[in-house]
């Protein structure tokens, strides 16, 4: 496979606008107005960061610029966002500097560019070694690279210190409906590793901007996980924080995009994913809490990668084009948000015994 032409970035506006598309691709919305409330969502709750959120993706992007990757995965925003939770993650997991109004100093900002430029280097890597598997990376090299550079702040102390989670261990009882509304709506601010009702309900806003059908997909996939916790008997804390509902949330968007619009199979197989996803948090939050070390994305990705390699073989599930695994990851437009009300619907899937494009190039699905 020969890689695409290198991407140069011809002014500053242009770079600015796929960095904002980039950290609206979390949500799986390649949209640099979803990324701008995105953003704003993030600043209301944290200064340090929205900016360390903006400052993960540039240098993810920068990086990408030096190493020169072909430039379907540039135009993708597969980097930047990757490098914009790594930003994010390494101020929200951090305790607060006390010098400059709560901003990180100047050594944890090179701790950030250092994170986000692994990240870049994680993508290409292990997207190679997903490829046979015919599955995406996803956010896993933010995960990666993010346990690495905390973890390791246990040894270099002089640039922070690690703080496992920003949630309490206790919180006030309150109605079912109430704790029910409450960890739905920070289901989305955790998603960027925040809290608060209004910047959940801006990240909501800024995935309707783009999808209303997608909104609603995560609203639903956040409202199964936050319910289910409360079923289950979960920690009311952690059902306010909304650990279990961001994972669900992303799960249910992945698994959305993959599947032709409205068919009530491919919802129900996306929100099963979503809940399946919650109580793989539950099980994560079990290991990796008495480590120190945050579960991050782990759960969506895991799960995410089970229900799209397992629907192949379930015939009760909806002809979905399971081409639309490399669609998303190399240009998120392609996936659930090509869904939206008066888009054409996706081709028909190739049979099992085509070969799928490798998840990084994305040849397959170029733009019209």
């Amino acid at each position: 496979m020969t890689p695409d032409r290198s991407f140069e970035y011809f002014s500053i506006r242009d770079f600015s606008k796929q960095a904002l598309c980039s950290i609206g691709g979390v949500v799986f919305q390649r949209n640099w107005g979803s990324g701008l409330l995105i953003v704003l969502a993030v600043f209301l709750n944290s200064w340090a960061a929205g900016l360390a959120c903006l400052f993960g993706s540039a240098v993810s992007m920068l990086t990408a610029m030096a190493l020169k990757p072909g430039r379907r995965v540039q135009d993708s925003g597969i980097l930047g966002l990757n490098g914009a939770l790594a930003g994010a993650a390494l101020v929200a997991f951090t305790k607060d500097n006390p010098v400059g109004f709560g901003l990180p100093g100047l050594l944890q900002w090179l701790w950030i560019a250092l994170a986000a430029a692994t990240c870049t280097v994680m993508v290409g890597g292990l997207g190679c070694l997903l490829h046979p598997r015919r599955l995406p990376v996803l956010s896993l090299p933010f995960c990666v690279a993010t346990w690495i550079f905390l973890a390791s702040l246990q040894q270099f102390t002089g640039v922070a210190t690690p703080a496992l989670s920003h949630a309490t261990t206790t919180a006030p009882e309150g109605s079912v409906l109430l704790t029910v509304l409450d960890g739905t709506v920070n289901s989305f601010a955790q998603i960027f590793f925040q809290q608060g009702l209004l910047p959940g309900l801006l990240i909501i806003f800024a995935i309707a901007l783009n999808s209303r059908i997608s909104a609603l997909l995560a609203l639903g996939g956040c409202f199964l996980a936050t319910a289910g916790g409360l079923l289950f008997g979960a920690p009311i804390a952690m059902i306010h924080s909304g650990v279990y509902g961001s994972n669900a949330a992303l799960t249910a968007l992945l698994l959305g995009g993959l599947f032709i619009f409205l068919e009530a199979g491919g919802w129900g197989y996306a929100l099963a994913g979503a809940l399946l996803s919650a109580v793989t948090s539950a099980a994560a939050v079990t290991v990796f809490q008495p480590l120190g070390i945050p579960v991050l994305f782990l759960p969506f990705v895991t799960v995410s990668w089970v229900m799209m390699a397992a629907m192949r073989g379930f015939q009760t599930v909806p002809a979905a084009s399971y081409l639309g695994v490399a669609a998303l990851e190399c240009d998120l437009e392609h996936g659930l948000s090509a869904h939206s009300e008066g888009t054409p619907s996706l081709p028909t899937p190739a049979l099992d015994t085509e070969a799928v494009s490798d998840p990084i190039e994305g040849e397959l699905w170029q733009p019209k």
